[in-house]
């Protein structure tokens, strides 16, 4: 899944290697600093504090120096889960030195610089640029915080930990923010459970079949569980969001075309690719099935676009010719969307 391409960013006579060392970190740190300090207020179309309006309701959130689990008197796993703890005590924790601002701030730093990190590392520098500048990961980064800060720290874990550390960090994701669970969930269904189907003497499918199934009926089943379910299972959770997929706003159809289109092309490929990139694409999956009912779904993929841009540039080449000019058309129509520049098209 994390095979290494030559990176190199050419800057005149020089050839300066962006995938490894001092520089990888250096690049990583640039892209973070670009997107926290942009005034990105000036050409989007959103309101709220620098434009984005969940980072206005953190503000306020966090406006309160009181603990949550002081206030509501948290002393279970559960609570401490569903009330996703560590992001509430790491944030308050940081406005406490500074200020709910700063803390909101530096967590989106964070974010960016770990996708840097893992993207600039496994595909060249400029084309991770046009995955990871996209709008719907930028939202993520610096208005979801949450949850953007929760998958980042999933993906490093993944990339960068290996053994009882990696295990570790991915136990305490899913207290910064829940649906990180949906992750481990995955992560560890393709190890454990679904790899099972290519130990047992019983034949019943192909080897492609049995790739297929490892690579979409975890996505599915999540996917199922936080839609069809969704209520059973987070009223047996004692969860705050029961009902959320009713209380959601219409998905959005246009925007998940271009994943219906990279899910069938990776679905083509080769059994081999299948099972290296099994855990995207039940990314993919688990997306699709909850903008069926959820419209902020779009956050897992904007949350996970690293290992997304890997899986996209290891398709075979002419697969990934033809993926890269459709991502770049649908990067140009959101970008329209998103900006101003929409409303001088109409104007």
């Amino acid at each position: 899944m994390t095979s290494s391409y030559k990176n190199l960013f050419q800057i005149r006579e020089f050839k300066i290697a962006t995938n490894h060392g001092v520089v990888l970190h250096f690049f990583s740190f640039m892209f973070a600093a670009f997107v926290v300090f942009f005034p990105w207020e000036i050409i989007m179309r959103s309101s709220g504090t620098d434009g984005f309006n969940d980072f206005t309701q953190y503000l306020k959130v966090f406006s309160s120096a009181q603990y949550k689990s002081d206030m509501y008197q948290w002393t279970t796993l559960v609570q401490f889960f569903t009330g996703e703890l560590l992001w509430d005590n790491l944030i308050r924790s940081l406005s406490l030195l500074t200020s709910p601002y700063f803390a909101l701030r530096t967590a989106s730093f964070l974010i960016c610089y770990v996708w840097a990190l893992i993207t600039f590392k496994n595909i060249p520098f400029l084309w991770g640029l046009v995955f990871l500048l996209n709008p719907t990961s930028i939202d993520v980064a610096m208005s979801g915080i949450r949850n953007g800060f929760a998958f980042a720290l999933f993906l490093f874990s993944f990339f960068y930990l290996s053994g009882a550390r990696r295990i570790m960090m991915f136990s305490l994701t899913p207290f910064f923010h829940s649906s990180a669970a949906g992750l481990i969930a995955i992560y560890f269904s393709i190890k454990f459970w679904f790899k099972g189907i290519f130990k047992t003497r019983v034949i019943l499918f192909s080897e492609r079949t049995r790739s297929i199934i490892i690579a979409v009926v975890p996505g599915i089943i999540l996917g199922i569980a936080l839609t069809v379910l969704a209520d059973v299972v987070l009223s047996f959770l004692g969860d705050r969001r029961v009902g959320l997929a009713s209380k959601s706003q219409a998905p959005s159809i246009t925007q998940s075309l271009f994943w219906y289109a990279l899910l069938c092309t990776q679905l083509t490929c080769s059994v081999e690719y299948i099972k290296r990139n099994a855990f995207t694409i039940n990314l993919i999956v688990w997306y699709l099935i909850l903008n069926t009912s959820i419209s902020w779904s779009y956050r897992i993929w904007g949350a996970t676009i690293p290992i997304i841009a890997i899986s996209i540039w290891n398709l075979p080449k002419h697969k990934r010719q033809l993926i890269i000019l459709m991502w770049i058309a649908y990067l140009i129509l959101w970008y329209v969307y998103w900006t101003k520049l929409l409303n001088f098209f109409i104007s």
